[in-house]
Formats: C-alpha cells, structure tokens, sequence
C-alpha cells in the first residue's frame, strides 16, 4: 500500500531539511503534503518563469522527486538544494554558494557552480519590471486572499460544499507561492549584495544591523494587535479576523488555528498584559528604526563615489522587496486554514456517512482522493496503514542534509557543553534565563526571557517579541526567524542544530548574535 510521505530520491541528489521545516512543521498529514507540494511547486515555478530564470516548458509539476524543488522522505518534507543552486547558477551577479548558505546555513564541499548565461536575455527583460512591479502586486494579492479567506469561511458556514471550496483553495494557494517565490527569490539576491557591499565597504556584518530598512513586516502588525487586545483596544473578533489563520504548528491541517481555539490567545495575552508603556510595539519600532538608520548612514560614509550610489540603490531595494517575503508566507497560511476548515467538515460529512471511522481520518487521505468523484472502496483500510506510518515517521530523525537516499540517524547522547556555535543574524549581546519552547500554544516563556527552539513561523512573533535573545536550531539568514529577530532588534543565533536538546529551561546564558555564540553562565539544577 502507498506510502504519500515516503519519496524517492536519485543517489546523487542532494537534499536539506532547513528552512522548509518553517512552513511544514513536523512530520504532516497526507491532506497537508499533498495540497502543499503541489502548490508551492506549480507557484515556484511559475514565479521562476515571471523572472526569466525557467522557460515556459519548465512550468510543469514533475513526477520524479529529483526534478522538484521538494520532496518529502521518511515523513520529513525536504527542499532539493541541487535545485537552488541551478537557479542561483542562471541569475546574473548571484552566487550558488551564497545561495545555499542564505537560505540554508551552509554550503557542502566539493560542490562547483555551473554558472549559465543561457536565460540572462530572458530574466534582463522580464527582471526589472518585476521588481517594480511586485510591491504592488504583493500586496494586491494579499489583500484579496484576506477577503477570500473571509467570503470562504462564510460559504462553508452557510452550508457550501466543502469539496467546491477545497477545489478553490488550490488556485488560491499556488497564486500566493507564485508571488511569494518571487519575493523569496528577489530579497535573497538583495540580501546577498547587500552583505557585499557592507563587506567592501569594510564593515562585514552591518547588514545584519540595517535589517531591511524602513520596510515594515506584516508581522509587526500582529505585535500591535496583540497588544491593543491586551489593553481593550481590540476586540477577540476583530484580532481573529486579521490573525485567526495562524497556530504553533504553521499550515498543518489537523492542528488547531487561533480561530478554532481562541483560547491560545488568551494565554499570551497574559504575557502582554504585563509589559510596561516602555515595551509598546510602536516605541519599540521607532527605536529600531534609529538604529537601522544610523547603521545604513554608516554604511554609506564607508563608501565613495559610485559604491555609494550602488550602496543606496541596495538598500532601496531592501525595504522595498524584504518585507514582501513575509506578507507571501501570510497570504499561504491563510489559504490552509481555509483548507482546514473544508477538510474538517467534510470529514465529518464522511464519518457520518459511515465512509470514515472518525472525522479527523480526513487528513490522511490526499486531496486528489478526497475530490474525485467518489471515495475510494478501501479509504478505511488506507487511513488506517497511513496513520500507523505517520506514526513510525514521527519515530525517525533525519540528518539536516544528505545526498541521496536518506538514512535515518540515531539521536546522539545529549553532550553537556558550555558553548554552543551557530550563526549569528541579529546582532547584540544579551544575558539571560532560557526558556526552551517546544510548542508555542502550551510553553509561554516570561517577558525578558532567553527563548529557545527548533524553528519558528509568524504564529510565534508574539512570543519573540517578549524575548531578550533568540537561539534556533536550523536556519540561516533567510529563514524566517533570522528576519524577524533582526526587525526586532533581538540578539539571534541560529543553525546551532542541537540548541533545544543542548540547553534546558532555567539555565542562565551569553547570546552574542554577531559572532553566532550561545554561552552557558549558569546551569539550572535537574
């Protein structure tokens, strides 16, 4: 019987489990896989196409693993980093290794660039207009997201078959990666020129300071409501409407959104009722802003001449195209939560119909089988073989990258160590009490605290918002809380690997976010 979380990959073929770990957290449910990689992959391509770097005929969704951007191997969805590189290979001033390490805290050895100015007419032509454009676009297309989600969630509410809107939610998602990838794509090549002109300039790692300058994430709009629904300034329903799509557990349909369980908000907003006037998001923001700015006036007295007009040129397009990467991820999260709305109907309408032997059996079909024409005869038999392989995958670790078939590893022994290495994205000392957070609805650390975790997506903003520092166990400059921590104004190490195994709840520990180090002062008693 098939196995929809058990891929196949080529021998040469390298894969890496970071950065998409972001979006699908953990091992997901058949429903969610199936509707994700379809999705993200059609949308990727087609925003590939609109820059000139893939060809009309590539806009197509292979059969093979080796020829998509993402696969998913023992459960552990993965991101083809031979894919990455090619892409990075055909744009011109970017670099395949810089790519690799942007979005994925490393870069292998041994691996050469293959650099090709084959599709340079094409992306020169369709390039420019792109980044002119795309704000525009960006936010065009988010705005009509929100209102289909809301139009959507009415239709289901009033009796609309759910199947007709599962339907739906496919073209809504892969519009939403389309524009996403194209932001994705234009913030890393950004980013990546603006490290080296801070680098020329003499000042490597001021671009970490600069963030992405005067552009403002739509992450920062949950901290402000947040905090006005703390102080009765925002009503539950109003806060639900702009934010009800997120959950700790990212776009994973079985998991619970802020909407279905309004209760977890409740819970953080204990926090924010404790902060004084000092933490206000607003004086918060302008204080970084100050700082932001006098990093980039910084940057453009280490330049002369005509490095300092590309110097202001690259910043301009920072606060233009960064900010953009995070109102895609919030146009998708909200395409799955209508989703999730559909399947939980409709697997209530299935279990009722004696099809399925409990609701939730919905998530482990696919979409394909839950909207042909009828179910299939042994969907009981499949969820039930589905459900104990989800199991046994949830058993398996799997290395952060590999090459070809992946091997599952043995968790090594926990080593008692003092210092932990990564690499440092927001810059800043800060010391403080850790609190390792596993699930950001049940494990809600104190204001001031010393956060700690795997990974994070925007559901988690409200907590990074409360920390002093920031350690994360897989990303690199690109991943999300890299981002975020750097508007902030938060210390962070990230790709640390094993921070959350190394460090416990309780201890007392230097974060230096400049130089990427995670000091233990203090270790809390067992």
């Amino acid at each position: 019987m098939e196995d929809p979380l058990d891929e196949v990959s080529g021998p040469m073929t390298g894969w890496t489990t970071v950065n998409i770990a972001e979006a699908v957290v953990g091992v997901p449910t058949p429903l969610t896989w199936s509707i994700f990689v379809k999705a993200c992959e059609m949308g990727g391509r087609r925003s590939m196409n609109r820059l000139g770097i893939y060809a009309r005929s590539e806009v197509v969704f292979p059969d093979r693993a080796d020829d998509r951007m993402f696969a998913i191997f023992a459960g552990h969805p993965a991101i083809n980093v031979d894919r990455v590189r090619a892409i990075a290979d055909r744009m011109p001033g970017a670099s395949a290794d810089e790519q690799e390490r942007q979005f994925f805290g490393f870069v292998r050895e041994g691996v050469n660039a293959r650099p090709s100015r084959r599709r340079y007419p094409a992306i020169l032509a369709k390039a420019p207009v792109v980044v002119v454009t795309l704000p525009r676009s960006m936010r065009r297309t988010h705005a009509a997201v929100c209102r289909w989600r809301r139009q959507r969630l009415a239709d289901l509410a009033a009796g609309v078959d759910p199947r007709v809107v599962l339907h739906d939610t496919g073209d809504w998602l892969e519009d939403s990666f389309a524009v996403h990838g194209l932001a994705t794509n234009l913030s890393s090549t950004v980013l990546q020129r603006l490290a080296s002109v801070c680098e020329a300039a003499g000042r490597p790692g001021l671009d970490n300071e600069i963030g992405v300058g005067s552009g403002e994430l739509v992450e920062q709009r949950l901290v402000r409501d947040l905090w006005a629904l703390a102080r009765g300034g925002r009503t539950m329903e109003e806060f639900l409407e702009h934010h009800g799509h997120l959950g700790s557990q990212g776009i994973e349909l079985s998991a619970r959104s802020w909407r279905e369980a309004p209760e977890l908000v409740e819970r953080l907003l204990q926090r924010y009722r404790g902060l004084d006037d000092d933490a206000h998001p607003e004086r918060v923001a302008a204080r970084r802003q100050n700082q932001k700015a006098v990093a980039a006036g910084a940057l453009l007295r280490s330049c002369v001449g005509v490095d300092r007009v590309i110097a202001r040129a690259v910043l301009a397009l920072a606060s233009r195209l960064v900010p953009l990467r995070e109102l895609g991820k919030d146009s998708f999260v909200q395409g799955f939560d209508v989703a999730r709305a559909s399947a939980r109907l409709l697997g209530a309408d299935l279990a009722g119909a004696g099809h399925l032997e409990d609701p939730d059996d919905v998530f482990y079909l696919t979409v394909k089988e839950l909207l042909a024409s009828r179910l299939r005869d042994d969907a009981r038999e499949v969820v039930a073989h589905r459900r104990r392989r989800r199991l046994a995958h949830q058993g398996v670790e799997v290395p952060a990258h590999w090459i070809g078939t992946v091997r599952p590893v043995t968790s090594d022994p926990v080593v008692s160590t003092l210092e932990l290495g990564g690499i440092g994205v927001s810059p800043g000392t800060v010391e403080g009490v850790v609190r390792v957070v596993r699930d950001a609805d049940t494990d809600l650390l104190e204001p001031g605290e010393i956060l700690v975790c795997a990974t994070t997506d925007p559901s988690w903003v409200g907590l990074m918002y409360l920390s002093a520092g920031l350690v994360i166990d897989v990303g690199g400059p690109l991943s999300h809380g890299a981002i975020i921590a750097r508007e902030l104004g938060v210390p962070c190490v990230i790709n640390t690997g094993r921070g959350t195994d190394v460090l416990r709840t309780g201890d007392v520990v230097r974060v230096d976010g400049s130089v990427g180090a995670v000091r233990v002062l203090t270790r809390a008693p067992l």
